[in-house]
């Protein structure tokens, strides 16, 4: 079992259709397909703007998973009413 703060949902709520929630390691792995999908598409000059919004999109769950950890690192235990 994963510590508390590698999940992005509380166990408590939003499980996924196998009844586990969804973790951080795997939002990473679809940002990084994502990004990486849509760098590789953009250096081919291929389909147009569609690579860079594909990238965009593996930028910004980037984005909001380091904003989610910063935050849980910050805010400790006290934040979490245990």
């Amino acid at each position: 079992m994963l510590p508390c703060w590698w999940r992005l949902a509380p166990s408590g709520g939003a499980t996924g259709a196998w009844g586990a929630t969804v973790t951080r390691p795997a939002w990473l792995v679809v940002a990084a397909i994502f990004s990486l999908g849509g760098l590789d598409l953009g250096m081919r000059g291929w389909l147009g703007w569609t690579p860079w919004f594909l990238a965009g999109m593996g930028g910004g769950i980037v984005c909001a998973l380091l904003g989610s950890l910063i935050y849980d690192a910050l805010i400790g235990p006290w934040g979490r009413g245990r």
